[in-house]
Parts: C-alpha cells; sequence; structure tokens
C-alpha cells in the first residue's frame, strides 16, 4: 500500500508538469481515447473528434455527473480533480466549442477516421463506470510518454460484492499487489475490498527501425486489459514512432495519397468491361474469363453501315459460328475426247467447249486433311475486368 501511495504521487506530480491534471477515475479512460486519436490521426483528429461528439449537446441540460466528464474529455479537467464548477464548465465548453468550430469542420473526414479508436475507449469507460456503480472506485494513472499505467481498485460504497479475475497485457509488463498477497485469476478470483487492489504496468521498451534513409524509434503498440466479475475494462495504446512525420509534411502526404486513390479508383473504372488477350493460363486479381473468346478470333463490331459483317451491327460479346460464303469457280478447258473422258477425276465436264462453270466434287480426303479451315494464329486467354 505504502508503495502505491508513493508511486502514485510522483506520477501525479509529472502529470502536474507536463499536462493537465486528468480525473482519478473512469473519465480518465475518455481523455487516454482522445491521446490516441492524437497519436494515431493528428492533433486536428482530436480536436474534430472532440468537437462533434459534444459540441452538438445543451450543455445547460446535462446533468453535473455528465457535464464533468465532457469538461474532463474536451478541456482535461474538471472532475476528479476536485475543481468542477458547473458554470464555468458550461462556459468554458462554450467557448472552446465556437472557437474551434471552423477548423473540426474542416477536418471532418479526420474524425470519421477517428470513430473506431475513440470508440474503443468510449467501450471501456462504459465498463468502467458498471463498476463504479457497484460501488468500486478505479484510480488510474497514465503517465504522460503512455509507457507506464498504475490502476487501484478498491471498494468505497455499496452494490454487492465484486470480484477481481487478473490482468492481461499486450507488449506491457504488470505487477500487482493485492491484500491477499495471491495473484488474482479466473481460477482463483479476489474479492475487492476496502483495501487496495495495485496494478502497475510497464510498455515494452522501444526498438529501433530504419525505414528508407532514416532510423526511427518505434513504440509498439499495447494493451492493458482488467477483468473483474462485472465485466472487463481496457486500455489501449497506439504505436508510437520518434520522430514524427511534421504535420505539414504529413498533411501534403495524405493529400497526395488521397488524390492517388483517387485516381486510381477513376481508372479502375475507365477499364471496366474492357477485354484482354494474356499470355497466361489463368487471368489477373480483377479480371475474369472470357468465354465468348474460346476459340474464337475476334471481329470488330461493324458500325459502318455497309454491311461488311453481313449481321450488320452486333451486340458486344455476340458470336457467330462457322460459315462458307456461296461462291462457284471458273476455268477454260478443251475437251476433245469425244468419249467423254476427263483430266481429273474430280471434275465434271459438260460436251461443249468454252469457259464454263465447273463443279467440284469428289472425296474430302482428296482436297484437304485437317478438321477446320483456319489462318496462321497463336493461343492467347481472354479476359475481361470485372
Amino acid at each position: 500500500m505504502k508503495f502505491f501511495k508513493q508511486f502514485s504521487a510522483g506520477v501525479i506530480g509529472l502529470l502536474s508538469i507536463t499536462s493537465p491534471v486528468l480525473s482519478q477515475n473512469c473519465d480518465s479512460l475518455l481523455s487516454h481515447g482522445i491521446t490516441n486519436v492524437r497519436i494515431a490521426k493528428s492533433s486536428a483528429g482530436a480536436i474534430a473528434t472532440k468537437f462533434f461528439n459534444h459540441c452538438h449537446k445543451d450543455f445547460s441540460a446535462e446533468t453535473n455527473e455528465t457535464l464533468a466528464s465532457i469538461s474532463v474529455e474536451v478541456l482535461g479537467y474538471g472532475s476528479g480533480d476536485g475543481s468542477f464548477s458547473r458554470s464555468q464548465s458550461q462556459r468554458d465548453l462554450t467557448e472552446w466549442c465556437k472557437t474551434n468550430k471552423s477548423f473540426a469542420e474542416s477536418n471532418s473526414e479526420l474524425y470519421e477516421e477517428s470513430r473506431t479508436i475513440y470508440g474503443q475507449a468510449v467501450t471501456a469507460w462504459d465498463n468502467c463506470n458498471k463498476l463504479a456503480a457497484r460501488g468500486v472506485k478505479v484510480d488510474v494513472r497514465i503517465l504522460p510518454n503512455n509507457k507506464v499505467i498504475d490502476i487501484g481498485l478498491r471498494r468505497e460504497g455499496a452494490g454487492g460484492n465484486v470480484e477481481y479475475l487478473g490482468t492481461s497485457v499486450d507488449n506491457f509488463t504488470c505487477t500487482e499487489r493485492t491484500p491477499t498477497g495471491n495473484t488474482a485469476t479466473e481460477q482463483s478470483p479476489i474479492l475487492i475490498t476496502g483495501d487496495t487492489i495495485n496494478i502497475s504496468c510497464v510498455r515494452a521498451a522501444e526498438a529501433l527501425v530504419t525505414r528508407g534513409t532514416g532510423d526511427y524509434q518505434v513504440l509498439e503498440w499495447g494493451r492493458v486489459t482488467v477483468h473483474t466479475a462485472e465485466g472487463p475494462f481496457q486500455f489501449y495504446f497506439e504505436q508510437e514512432e520518434t520522430p514524427t512525420l511534421p504535420t505539414a509534411a504529413a498533411a501534403k502526404l495524405k493529400s497526395e495519397l488521397s488524390q492517388t486513390n483517387a485516381e486510381l479508383e477513376a481508372l479502375k473504372l475507365s477499364f471496366s468491361d474492357t477485354v484482354v488477350a494474356f499470355a497466361s493460363n489463368t487471368c489477373p486479381i480483377g479480371w475474369r474469363e472470357y468465354p465468348q473468346a474460346y476459340g474464337r478470333v475476334v471481329r470488330g463490331i461493324d458500325r459502318s453501315g455497309a454491311n461488311i459483317d453481313s449481321e450488320g451491327e452486333r451486340q458486344p460479346g455476340s458470336t457467330q459460328e462457322d460459315a462458307l460464303q456461296a461462291h462457284s469457280h471458273s476455268a477454260r478447258y478443251h475437251n476433245s475426247n469425244t468419249t467423254g473422258s476427263r483430266p481429273h477425276p474430280n471434275m465434271e465436264f459438260p460436251q461443249d467447249q468454252g469457259n464454263k462453270a465447273i463443279k467440284t466434287g469428289g472425296p474430302l480426303e482428296a482436297r484437304v486433311n485437317s478438321l477446320e479451315t483456319r489462318v496462321k494464329n497463336v493461343a492467347l486467354l481472354y479476359c475481361i475486368r470485372e
């Protein structure tokens, strides 16, 4: 107990130097959610998130408890630190919303991107408040560098017994001090009493990562989940990098990426229904086989109006079967054999002389040796863009 009090006092001192004092209850989860938005998106994203979450509300109609929570999230003070004043909070929130309205509305897309991140904090805040309703006080301290989190659980009121089931983590290492000296698990829970259960967690160290020509200190994402019989509540920490990309450069890069994505989407649409021949046995991703072209030669749609295609202007994808245009051949011959003998057994000659039509006949094998008539060709797979 003594260790936890000394450690918490040190943390309070650090917070008072580097940032407004955070509330010592569930509201700190919302403040931490805004911190995650700021890290993952930008300060602009954090401002937009706070504005669209609360500035449409009538602050005068909110309860003291709700107004205090909003003050903590938006202003960073006004609840558990004992500094709450209803009238002052209403004035400060109204002024904050008025000051940041234009900026937030011009960055509304950042709010949409940040909703999932912030939503995790709201869920944790809601679960934490369920514990509070059962008489369990939750004390939270997070160092400004997001590397250390200390959590205290103790009973302060009525509401029935609530058991602590232990803590699970990702990229954190935790130690806990319980009144019984035992480690809590789901199989061996510890009853939350007036004696504080202290949980202290330290984040894994940064790793040096080289990207392009620059070196970055990367603090991997982390998570601390406190499990109770009433349900879990979770602290999520976004990945951080040092040095971070300058705000102006990040905004420029984001704009360029957005424009590139738009161009790629437009290009994708422009290729819709495009048919391409590939020297492959399968179509690329985003393409499918074009069965109308199986074993067929492609013929351009005839829009000449001159019936170059005997069927005129056909629909894309329509097919034609084998056909041989009606025709005849003529040749000069001289028949001097009165008995009717012929120079070729597969030709029938009339008995008179001159240029006459000749009818060819006889077995197929005598003229061709293939099952089809074709031009020289190469086999390719035709695919259509989906």
